[in-house]
């Protein structure tokens, strides 16, 4: 009986750990305006006042700013002519006016090469923590979708690079008579941290538009990424960022994104990008793209397209694009249909050489 009696006990015990773990999966959220930083030893440290100088990225094209960029910009180009200086004057904006959020920079790929890659952007506040396992050479970031925990999604990409997911934050610290001390935290290095964990995330609800799905090319591996409102994004002079419908290709063809119905990147090496363009009016040309031109009036450098995902965004570079279908939610089937036609011609080949 009293073995019976310590059994039934033991596996409620077991049962009680387990609901303990499952109610634990969720990140115990940070104080609103704090950070939890968890050190090499595994102690946890509130900090107040902090800034991340590593491994985020601004979403320009998301800042808030209601001013007529041209006008600004014009003022801006008779202010340099006279002055040399990096800041806009009190009428005019201000470059943190024009920043846009924060957004941690996530690189999923497998393996790195020495082109650039698809970077995954999950606004800071949307996350809820970031964990870095140095045994496995990994970064995990738990990011919120919507107010419900389980919705969340996880990202994971790896850390056995230089410079690829790797985060570094700058805290200030109290160190009671002494002052305060401004301390440096890195994922990486002999005294890397374990995680950073973050306050209750804050994420607003957003309508998806149109869906598309792109395949990206890292090397010889290839991923699909499902995206919508897959948009051009430009850069302008001062660093402000916008994006546009439209596509510049040579000589001065401009084609709204709306239009198009799929896009495949040459294979060739060559130094100009060349894309088959089809369009929904059925329209199928090989066409140059051009990287800089004008944009609404204003001269842009195209950084790439982006498109929202879950967590936040994805920036696809020109160069990293394999392919792009649009009005899609799953890769084309086609693509069987072409590796066919493509063995067919190979059987005919081979017939024609041998005859």
């Amino acid at each position: 009986m009293r073995k019976l009696t310590t059994l039934l006990l033991l596996l409620a015990l077991g049962s009680l750990a387990f609901a303990t773990l499952a109610d634990d999966e969720t990140p115990r959220p940070a104080e609103p305006g704090t950070l939890i930083l968890i050190d090499s030893a595994g102690k946890e440290l509130k900090v107040k006042s902090y800034k991340f100088t590593n491994g985020v990225r601004q979403l320009g094209w998301l800042a808030s700013d209601k001013t007529d960029d041209r006008k600004e910009d014009k003022k801006e180009d008779k202010k340099e002519e006279k002055k040399d200086t990096n800041t806009r004057g009190k009428k005019g904006k201000t470059k943190a006016a024009a920043s846009g959020p924060d957004a941690l920079i996530v690189y999923e790929e497998l393996k790195a090469v020495y082109t650039p890659g698809v970077q995954t952007l999950v606004p800071i506040d949307r996350i809820r923590s970031i964990t870095f396992d140095k045994d496995k050479e990994t970064m995990t970031v738990r990011a919120a979708t919507s107010a419900k925990p389980e919705e969340d999604v996880t990202l994971a990409g790896t850390t056995a690079y230089r410079r690829i997911n790797t985060v570094s934050v700058e805290a200030d610290v109290d160190k009671g008579d002494d002052g305060i001390a401004s301390l440096t935290f890195q994922s990486s290095g002999a005294r890397a941290i374990k995680g950073i964990r973050f306050p209750a995330p804050k994420v607003q609800a957003e309508k998806s538009g149109r869906s598309a799905v792109v395949i990206s090319l890292n090397g010889k591996t290839k991923r699909t990424h499902k995206v919508s409102d897959l948009t051009p994004l430009y850069a302008f002079r001062g660093g402000r960022q916008k994006t546009s419908g439209l596509l510049l290709f040579r000589k001065t063809l401009r084609v709204d994104v709306s239009k198009i119905k799929k896009i495949v990147a040459s294979t060739e090496d060559r130094n100009d990008t060349v894309w088959q363009v089809v369009q929904k009016n059925d329209d199928d040309s090989t066409l140059t793209l051009l990287e800089t031109g004008t944009v609404d009036g204003q001269q842009g450098q195209l950084l790439g397209l982006v498109g929202k995902v879950p967590a936040g965004y994805k920036l696809f570079p020109i160069i990293a694009i394999h392919s792009i279908h649009f009005d899609a939610t799953e890769e084309p089937k086609e693509k069987e249909k072409d590796k066919e036609k493509d063995k067919e011609k190979d059987k005919e080949k081979d017939k024609d050489n041998k005859r």
